[in-house]
C-alpha cells in the first residue's frame, strides 16, 4: 500500500545497537514511497527535524529520558520499539509520552502503519491515555500501573524507582488496589493480574 501523502515522513531510527538500527533500516528502506530514512545520529550530533522518531526503548536503561523528551519535542511524534523481554521499558516509554509502541520483532507493515499513524496524527487510539488496565474494577491509572509492574515480577523498590515514587506510596497503591480487586497477598495479586491481562507486554495490550 502506498502512502497517500507526498513527501513521505522523514524517519530517524535511534538505537544504541548497530545491528538493530541496520536491521530496521534494511526492513524499511524497501518502502521509499512510504518513509524517508534519515542518517542515524552519532555522538557529534543529530540530524535536524525528523518527522517521526523510531526509538529503541533499550536506550531508557542508560537513562535516556532526556533524549526521548528531546525527540518528543522536536518531531511530530515517537514510535517506541518495545523489547518483549523487557516490557517495563515499554511501560516507561508510554508514561514518558510516546505516541505508539510496536514490538522490535513486528513485521515491517506493522511498524510502517505505526509511523504513518503518528505522522498523520491518527495515533491517539494507540496510546490508551484515557483507557487503562483495571479501569473496569475502579482502579486508578496509577494503581493499574503498579499492578502491571507487579505482574512483571518487579519488587516494591523497583516499582518505586520506575515510577519515581516513594516506597511508602507504592505500598499505599498496592493496598488500595488489593482492596478493590479483593485479594490479600502478593501471590493472589499476581494471579489476579495475570488472569486480567496485566502480564501482557505493553505492545500486546
Amino acid at each position: 500500500m502506498k502512502s497517500g501523502w507526498s513527501p513521505p515522513p522523514r524517519l530517524l531510527i535511534v538505537s544504541e545497537q548497530d545491528v538493530v538500527a541496520a536491521g530496521v533500516h534494511a526492513l524499511l528502506e524497501q518502502h521509499p514511497d512510504r518513509v524517508e530514512l534519515m542518517r542515524t545520529p552519532d555522538r557529534a550530533g543529530q540530524p535536524a527535524d525528523p518527522d517521526v522518531v523510531l526509538y529503541d526503548v533499550l536506550h531508557l536503561m542508560a537513562g535516556g529520558n532526556d533524549e526521548l523528551a528531546h525527540h518528543l519535542v522536536h518531531s511530530k511524534g515517537v514510535v517506541a520499539l518495545g523489547r518483549d523481554l523487557r516490557p517495563e521499558l515499554a511501560l516507561r516509554a508510554w508514561w514518558l509520552g510516546v505516541d505508539a509502541v510496536v514490538s522490535i520483532g513486528a513485521p515491517g507493515e506493522e511498524i510502517l502503519a505505526a509511523i504513518e499513524a503518528v505522522y498523520t496524527g491518527q495515533a491517539q487510539g494507540m496510546r490508551r491515555d484515557d483507557d487503562w488496565l483495571g479501569q473496569a474494577q475502579d482502579l486508578s491509572q496509577r494503581e493499574g500501573q503498579v499492578l502491571q509492574l507487579i505482574a512483571h515480577g518487579m519488587s516494591n523498590q523497583e516499582i518505586a524507582d520506575e515510577l519515581s515514587l516513594s516506597i511508602n506510596s507504592v505500598k499505599t497503591y498496592i493496598r488500595s488496589a488489593y482492596t478493590k480487586i479483593g485479594v490479600s497477598s502478593r501471590a493472589q495479586g499476581v494471579a489476579w493480574s495475570m488472569d486480567h491481562g496485566f502480564g501482557k507486554a505493553v505492545d500486546e495490550t
